[in-house]
């Protein structure tokens, strides 16, 4: 009772019955031989089936991330226009007032929609405060924006657009976005998130300056300052998308093919527009643009930007529709297989039940086999010996049983020879944060609670080949023995390592060496939970190097 008996074990002692029962034998190990080829094939086939089904649920969630980011999108282009129009408005061009009308009938309307697509993903992108707080804050403005001058309107409206980008760059962290593993389909991302909605931003700001140069007809050294330096803004934004539109090309000549002709559209009316801020308001001796004019030919550049950005959207979400249905096939097809192996193995297994049911019959015959329990023993032990994971078997107090690997890697030629060195295998382990060590006035691994978990790690030296290896540890119960355990010990260092590694891949800048924003954010999170938990003052300190 002091062993483990699974198939191969019980096969190998219906072996040995007499002659009587030797056609039983025959087909109990036919049997058997089936099941154990097909319980290992059903688990692989299950895990590559649970790996395509993580996949399918990774990409469904960027889908769902590109559609937020589409309707966030629409009320941003709206809610720049109606900031563009009631700056018009309010710096004396009364023939903006319907437009405003018609405005603020669409940002409800977006907002709407944005309702109803948040009660559906809101949860799962985390979304629900920040959109919360976007509404709160338009409300405010909504209920103030004609008593406010037009400075104080533009800027109030400037910071509400900067809330609705930083909710686009949000749901893109949160929906897997910027964790997309393609070239292709990570440079759209990164595109349709980050670059084009802050490009089209910046040339808002420059529509909602300007017009009010128009029509005041004048504009002083310090607003003329600042709009050379929004039109400079206009040109470095442009230029860092422009790089990421050429990585996109590089990626996928087909979108290169269907996109080049709208980006190049994009690109000539850009121009066109800082060719009308220098020419007609910033290096003009006098300003006599009419406001109408200025502002349909930004809206023009901005139209054309957000066509930009619908395209690029859609071509991102097909390729992910396109990548899940892949997922989608392989998972039908494993699935497929799964299935079909699971039944063959329940229809073997209710056989193999049904003919140790019939060797019940036979117990007679196994009183002339107690000799081969004691032969067994040699060979459960053969088996155990040639495993590469260390097996030990304790009682919670001392070691009972050690196989060959054990021995080994302790350096020792037996059991009795380890305890004259150490009491337990517990004494090997290395005190460090993150794996189980010997506490003081313990012996050795307390089983009861360790057997509770999924595993647990050691670390230990290997005096072989002198280094560190980390072992994973299972711990299980003897059947039919309440104070007997047999644990294993997995050498995962390699995956230790290699875990480690793409740990430290994921949060630093592969160029420069340095933390990147994801690891930014994880240890702002947690500096501001520890200063929360224990009522501390938190600060954070920003130090501009270079003036970039």
């Amino acid at each position: 009772r002091k062993y483990i008996l699974n198939f191969q074990q019980l096969l190998t002692i219906n072996q040995n019955l007499s002659k009587k029962v030797n056609s039983l034998r025959k087909k109990v190990s036919n049997y058997s031989l089936f099941l154990l080829f097909l319980l290992p094939l059903a688990i692989l086939v299950y895990v590559e089936y649970h790996e395509i089904n993580k996949w399918i649920d990774f990409t469904r969630k960027e889908r769902i991330g590109v559609e937020y980011n589409q309707s966030l999108v629409r009320l941003l282009k709206n809610l720049q226009h109606h900031r563009g129009a009631t700056n018009a408005y309010l710096s004396g061009a009364p023939s903006f007032k319907d437009t405003i009308a018609t405005d603020h009938s669409k940002i409800e309307d977006d907002i709407e929609a944005i309702n109803l697509i948040n009660s559906k993903y809101g949860r799962l992108l985390k979304a629900d405060d920040k959109w919360e707080g976007f509404k709160r804050s338009w409300k405010e403005l909504e209920y103030t924006e004609y008593s406010m001058s037009p400075k104080e309107f533009f800027d109030s409206h400037t910071e509400i657009i900067a809330g609705v980008l930083s909710l686009i760059s949000y749901i893109g962290e949160t929906s897997n976005l910027i964790l997309d593993p393609e070239l292709s389909t990570y440079y759209l991302m990164d595109y349709v998130t980050f670059k084009c909605p802050t490009l089209i931003e910046s040339i808002g700001q420059v529509r909602g300056a300007g017009i009010k140069a128009t029509g005041t007809h004048s504009l002083n050294e310090d607003e003329k300052r600042q709009l050379i330096a929004q039109a400079g803004l206009i040109k470095e934004f442009h230029a860092q998308a422009g790089e990421t539109v050429l990585k996109i090309f590089s990626a996928s000549q087909e979108i290169k093919s269907r996109m080049e002709g709208i980006v190049n559209e994009f690109d000539r009316d850009i121009e066109a527009f800082l060719d009308i801020l220098n020419r007609e308001i910033i290096n003009a001796p006098k300003i006599t643009i009419n406001p109408s004019d200025y502002y349909d030919a930004a809206t023009k550049v901005i139209d054309s930007g957000f066509n930009l950005y619908d395209r690029k959207a859609l071509a991102l979400d097909k390729l992910l529709e396109a990548r899940m249905h892949e997922y989608q096939k392989e998972g039908y097809l494993f699935g497929s297989v799964l299935i079909v192996i699971s039944s063959a193995f329940i229809y073997l297994l209710a056989a193999f039940i049904k003919k140790l049911g019939e060797l019940e019959a036979t117990k007679g015959e196994l009183n002339r086999q107690i000799g081969f329990l004691t032969d067994s023993r040699e060979y459960i032990r053969n088996i155990l010996d040639s495993q590469e994971d260390i097996v030990i078997m304790t009682d919670g107090k001392s070691l009972q049983y050690v196989n060959k690997s054990f021995l080994d890697f302790a350096g020792h030629g037996s059991l009795e020879e380890f305890r004259q060195d150490q009491r337990c295998l517990c004494h090997l382990f290395k005190k460090e944060k993150g794996f189980v060590y010997k506490e003081d006035g313990n012996d050795c691994i307390d089983p009861e609670v360790s057997e509770k978990g999924e595993g647990f790690k050691v670390k230990m030296f290997d005096i072989r080949k002198g280094m560190d290896r980390v072992f994973l540890g299972n711990t299980k119960r003897l059947p039919g023995e309440k104070k007997l355990y047999v644990i294993s010990f997995k050498d995962i260092t390699d995956i230790e390592d290699e875990s480690r590694r793409f740990e430290y891949l994921s949060v630093t800048d592969s160029l420069t060496g340095t933390y990147n924003r994801l690891k930014f954010d994880n240890v702002l999170e947690s500096e501001i939970q520890r200063a929360k938990r224990f009522k501390r003052v938190f600060s954070l300190v920003m130090f501009d190097i270079d003036q970039f």
